[in-house]
């Protein structure tokens, strides 16, 4: 019959049936109804009966209960505040704290369901009816907020979504905060041990972490990139100091000097502590040497209202935090703080199950952890467990090594269930990688027996030097039990170390003293000293201990006296007594390893002058008496040193002058075994001789005088002789003799001392070459010229090049034809004394030997020939001889000469040994222009060191070309020398011979050579190669020289 249509009741029975009366005609479905207004309750059901138009009805549905809670939750109850309110605080974070769970009032409440809160500016309370955080949450904190005045405003909302009025609290005031953060603790992982409760100075343990904690909430983005982040790696430094142990690196930012920059790993902030982790050391501990941890500031750390880091904590943001420190020893294991929760692959586990890493540090540190080693069963589980790690050992002579660790023992049944032994062990072995086999037994640390109470106990051994050929080392960490008990237990090991210690003396530095020579006396009587350049490769260096005494191997303390910085250090003596006295430095580390001691010196002391020389008196002039003679010389008992350290005499200084009461200049110009002295040629007058005395130290004495002396020299120089270089064969040159010798200077001889001022330029000076004329014949032959004062007719003026003054001999070199010989032709050479050379007394020359000065004195004299060679008796070096088939290095100029000239020398081939090749020296000349008939002699000293003999000749050869170059046209070869010539100059020449017709150029050359094993030197002199006139007036008749005539 279809659905007529429903009845339904709302009451508070969880079984009423309702009645067969439609209250609701069925029509589209859905169908809907509402109760009237009902009270609160739990008990409120719905029944619904479905009836057909045959008035058919079904069972009825009981559909309930229905909570109903229509009161809202009391009012929140604010019981806290970060903040106080009217007072100003900085911190830009506010928290709250409020009663919880809120009142739910009414008989049958819902219950709380949880909370809505906000911060802000509005004093009138306001709710937003999302919830924010559920009940059973009592607090809650702001965002950061600006600077202003604000309100916390909080409702709570029951299960049923009756919400409470707004609670508010309020106004906070905060105001900008300006205060920077700075560090006021740093730790480590691990901490420092209980007997060092804070880091500073030098450090013993393993370093994995700094733990640095800032003074307040720092910067901390999402992610670990931010330029300002806490997290930021970026924000922190570490550097090591170089070789010379001293830091130069004194701000983040590039490391200067010889630091090292190391590697910062992460940086981990626990914000409730405020102290951010930072992992240094890559997986192990920091090696021994000295370090320096750096907080960055500028573009660096910054807190939360971005006021940046106040590193020197002075209260003004923007420097660096530094903290330095010294690790003694290197720690050999990797991950020893259990910092890395992967065990693997660094350490072996006995029991992959049971042996776990735990978050429980020994040092309460959240970045770390430990080894735990956990026994479950009563029975049948290991009655040991172990871990270890194989090290590979370190090549550190005499080192001593350490073990230790820290252990707690948890025995979970209580009581005393068994023995329990903890302890820590290391196996040398003989192999790399823990292959090889043992070198002993283990050596173990003390055991920590039974349940620790909860406490972190020591375990540790000084196991001494290693053996020499250990090359690796088993470190294991064991827990054991005795075989017949089974109990579960808990274990862990934490701050693992196996390390060596440095027991290696630094390097000493180089040390200098800054005032004194080591072996030589001085006058200054404090010495002071300098040194740089100690290192140590293991601590680092820590200053140094040093003393001053007249011992010279004194060992100075090891208490230092000086701290190592870095750079050059310096100290001074003081003053001390005269004697000689020594320097001792002894270098330290940091550990109290010293040197065995530099000992510089000695350093002479003395501060006394020397007495005078004795018995000061002239040999040829007598005191207040005249004399003609320039030149005063004296004699003297020598000189000593006086008390109380003599140094010795080391010289004097003497001088001829006209003051009666002169000083010593203390330049010294006389040797201290000297006995005498000759003055310069002096003019006339009064002279008086000082000398003053000077000791090895420098001390002089004052001056001693004898005099007057008076000079009354009225006799005029002459000229007693006149030689050549190269000499002609008597060894003078005569009154217009005729010569084919090479002739590059006149040594022209006086009677005495001449006037020889410095320089060459004086009127009067014996060495200025205006005083001397050399002319040439003109084409008559005959020299016009007859002094100094004009040149006659066709004479022309022949350059004087230099003039030599030799004030011992008297006899002025002087040089001519610009380093080569005179060309063939007569000639005139005058000194010039009628306005000019004077001796010391200003007496002009007397040129004729007459007795009365102030005439020239002339020369004539003829050269036979012309000689092409350039500087053909090496009065100027060797240019332009070259080397012959021989290195530089056998060719060299030598002082050695053959007429003994000091003004002179020879070319020498010097060194030549063994199979070297023939060598000599040589230059090219063009003779293209020259006469058809040329000769070619020269001298040479020949010094045989071995044997065979070696032999010396010159030789020419004729090129058809220029420069000695094209085809070779002939040859010219002179006699040759044998062996050694017993120090005497041998002549080498050969007769006059035809150049040849097309020859243009010839390679004159003087050589010498030997079988293979000779050594000899070969000096050559007086070289000639050219055309000579013959006559029967050169060589024999006037010169007395019969060398070109035949039997």
């Amino acid at each position: 019959s279809g659905i007529a249509g429903y009845s339904f009741l709302f009451d508070i029975s969880g079984t009423t049936d309702t009645d067969e009366v439609l209250d609701l005609t069925h029509t589209i479905d859905p169908h809907s109804t509402s109760s009237t207004s009902l009270a609160d309750g739990i008990e409120n059901y719905f029944h619904l009966r479905t009836c057909d138009h045959s008035d058919n009805c079904s069972v009825t549905q009981h559909v309930g209960p229905y909570w109903i809670d229509t009161i809202a939750p009391e009012d929140v109850v604010i019981t806290a505040s970060s903040h106080v309110i009217g007072v100003p605080n900085y911190d830009d974070t506010i928290q709250m704290w409020w009663s919880d769970p809120a009142i739910d009032p009414g008989t049958t409440p819902s219950g709380v369901l949880g909370y809505s809160y906000t911060f802000n500016n509005d004093p009138v309370g306001q709710c937003n009816f999302e919830i924010d955080v559920p009940v059973g949450t009592g607090s809650a904190t702001s965002i950061e907020l600006k600077a202003g005045l604000w309100y916390f405003h909080i409702c709570a909302v029951d299960n049923a979504g009756n919400w409470s009025t707004p609670a508010t609290e309020g106004p906070y005031e905060i105001i900008n905060d300006t205060i920077p953060p700075k560090v006021i603790d740093i730790s480590t992982v691990s901490a420092p041990s209980t007997a060092k409760t804070t880091l500073g100075g030098s450090e013993d343990h393993g370093i994995t972490q700094f733990l640095l904690t800032l003074s307040k909430q720092m910067f901390d983005p999402a992610g670990d990139t931010d330029p300002h982040d806490v997290t930021n790696p970026d924000n922190y430094q570490l550097v090591s100091s170089g070789p010379d142990g001293f830091f130069q690196t004194d701000t983040c930012g590039a490391v200067a000097g010889d630091d090292i920059a190391l590697p910062v790993e992460s940086a981990v902030y626990n914000s409730l502590t405020t102290t951010s982790a930072i992992a240094v050391g890559g997986g192990t501990s920091l090696p021994m040497g000295w370090y320096r941890v750096f907080g960055c500031s500028t573009g660096g750390l910054e807190d939360i209202n971005q006021n940046p880091l106040d590193g020197d904590g002075d209260g003004i943001g923007g420097d660096d935090f530094a903290f330095t420190l010294l690790m003694e020893r290197t720690n050999l294991l990797l991950n020893p703080n259990l910092d890395d929760s992967d065990l693997a692959p660094e350490w072996t586990l006995s029991n992959v199950e049971r042996i776990t890493h735990s978050g429980d540090d020994a040092d309460g540190a959240e970045t770390s952890g430990s080894i735990q080693i956990h026994r479950e069963t009563l029975v049948g589980d290991d009655h040991e467990f172990s871990v270890s790690q194989c090290v590979t050992m370190p090549v550190w002579d005499g080192s001593d090594f350490h073990l230790s660790a820290v252990v707690r023992v948890n025995e979970l049944l209580g009581g005393d269930p068994g023995v329990a032994g903890a302890f820590a062990g290391v196996t040398y072995l003989d192999s790399p990688n823990c292959s090889g086999a043992p070198i002993g037994p283990e050596l173990q640390t003390n055991v920590v027996l039974d349940d620790t109470l909860g406490a972190w106990l020591p375990i540790g051994a000084d196991l001494g030097p290693a053996p020499a050929t250990a090359l690796s080392a088993l470190v294991s960490l064991s827990v054991q039990i005795p075989l017949a008990e089974d109990f579960p237990f808990d274990a862990w090991f934490d701050n693992v170390l196996f390390q060596f210690s440095d027991t290696a003396p630094p390097v000493d530095p180089l040390v200098t003293s800054t005032t004194h020579t080591a072996g030589i006396w001085g006058t200054n009587p404090e010495i002071g000293m300098s040194w740089d350049g100690a290192t140590d490769a293991g601590v680092g260096v820590a200053g140094y201990s040093f003393h001053f005494d007249t011992a010279a191997a004194t060992l100075p303390d090891d208490v230092l006296d000086l701290d190592h910085v870095g750079g050059v250090h310096t100290t001074s003596s003081g003053t001390l007594a005269d004697g000689q006295w020594y320097f001792h430095l002894r270098t330290c580390d940091h550990v109290g390893n010293c040197t065995s001691t530099v000992h510089e010196g000695w350093y002479g002391i003395d501060t006394v002058p020397p007495a005078n020389p004795t018995a000061i008196a002239s040999t040829t002039h007598t005191v207040g008496v005249e004399d003609t003679e320039s030149v005063i010389e004296m004699s003297w008992t020598p000189a000593v040193d006086n008390p109380p350290v003599p140094s010795g005499v080391f010289g004097y200084a003497v001088t001829f002058n006209g003051n009666a009461a002169g000083t010593c200049d203390q330049i010294m110009n006389l040797g201290g075994a000297e006995t005498g002295v000759a003055s310069e040629p002096l003019a006339n007058g009064d002279w008086y001789f000082h000398v003053c005395t000077v000791d090895l130290a420098g001390n002089w004495s004052s001056s001693t005088t004898i005099g007057p002396y008076v000079i009354n020299d009225n006799v005029p120089p002459t000229v007693i002789s006149i030689d050549t270089v190269s000499s002609t064969p008597n060894g003078t040159l005569d009154w217009a003799e005729m010569t084919c010798v090479p002739i590059t200077q006149v040594l022209m001889t006086f009677s005495e001392a001449l006037y020889d001022p410095a320089g060459d330029t004086e009127p009067d000076d014996v060495t200025n070459p205006q005083n001397y004329l050399l002319v040439e014949a003109g084409t008559d032959g005959i020299p016009d010229t007859v002094d100094c004062s004009l040149i006659q007719n066709d004479d022309s003026r022949i350059p004087i090049d230099y003039v030599i003054w030799s004030s011992e001999t008297h006899m002025a070199a002087i040089g001519i034809g610009n380093g080569s010989a005179l060309p063939e032709g007569v000639y005139g050479l005058f000194a010039c004394g009628s306005t000019t050379i004077t001796d010391a007394a200003g007496n002009p020359l007397d040129g004729n030997g007459d007795g009365t000065g102030g005439d020239d004195f002339g020369w004539a004299f003829e050269i036979l020939g012309n000689n092409l060679v350039e500087n053909p008796n090496f009065d100027g070096g060797l240019s332009p001889w070259m080397p012959t088939d021989a290195p530089p290095a056998f060719f060299e100029f030598d002082t050695e000469d053959v007429d003994a000239a000091e003004t002179s020398g020879s070319g020498l081939i010097s060194g030549v040994t063994d199979d070297t090749i023939i060598v000599g020296l040589s230059q090219c000349i063009d003779v293209s222009t020259m006469d058809v008939v040329l000769g070619l002699s020269g001298r040479v000293l020949l010094t045989n060191n071995s044997t065979p003999d070696p032999a010396a000749y010159g030789i020419v050869t004729y090129y058809d070309g220029a420069g000695c170059t094209g085809t070779e046209v002939g040859e010219l070869a002179t006699s040759v020398v044998l062996g050694d010539t017993g120090g005497i100059w041998a002549k080498i020449s050969c007769a006059n011979s035809n150049r040849p017709a097309t020859a243009v150029s010839a390679l004159v050359s003087f050589a010498g050579g030997a079988d293979p094993g000779a050594n000899f030197d070969a000096a050559f002199d007086s070289l000639f190669f050219g055309a000579i006139r013959e006559t029967i007036f050169i060589d024999g008749f006037e010169s007395g020289d019969t060398t070109a005539w035949d039997n």
